[in-house]
């Protein structure tokens, strides 16, 4: 077992390479290469496991997997986040990002419950009122919807019920 200050003690993380690995993986993801990113961001993780980057670092490597549509693990990594630092400025976008993955992989319910628990957790924020936006614009249409699709018959288009472009991203 190795003790501190012996020769096989891991050593403490150099903050300037941990500052460089974080920016690197950020610049990729910027860059578009999100298959990179998201290996870059992954071994960030395991290498600086202390690191005050760790909860952006959780969040851009889901937004890579997102970008990815592997949307399990990116689910995985933003409700890491949200559990692990909920007072961390990403908690918020986390949610909005985990609740847009369950919807993509299908799961409605899920980013319903997400959505609610971020307008919840977090009412102040840019992701909840965003988040706000989305119910206020698909809440009427599913009550119209529940209330009138069994009426609806077909080849009367102006029936139809469009959904905003907004709303069919989130629900």
């Amino acid at each position: 077992e190795p003790q501190p200050g012996s020769a096989d003690a891991k050593p403490a993380a150099d903050p300037a390479a941990e500052t460089r690995d974080y920016e690197a993986a950020l610049n990729l993801f910027k860059a578009g290469k999100h298959k990179s990113a998201q290996a870059a961001f992954l071994a960030f993780i395991k290498t600086y496991p202390a690191s005050p980057f760790l909860p952006s670092a959780h969040y851009w490597a889901g937004s890579a997997h997102y970008q990815l549509g592997e949307y399990k693990k990116a689910v995985e990594l933003f409700g890491k986040l949200a559990a692990t630092w909920p007072d961390d400025a990403k908690a918020p976008d986390a949610l909005l990002g985990q609740a847009n993955c369950q919807q993509e992989s299908g799961d409605a319910k899920g980013a319903r419950k997400t959505l609610e628990t971020l307008v919840a957790k977090y009412p102040a924020s840019a992701a909840a009122a965003g988040a706000m936006v989305v119910f206020t614009a698909i809440r009427p249409m599913l009550a119209f919807a529940s209330n009138v699709e069994p009426a609806l018959k077909p080849n009367q288009p102006n029936q139809r019920i469009n959904t905003p472009k907004a709303a069919k991203g989130m629900l």
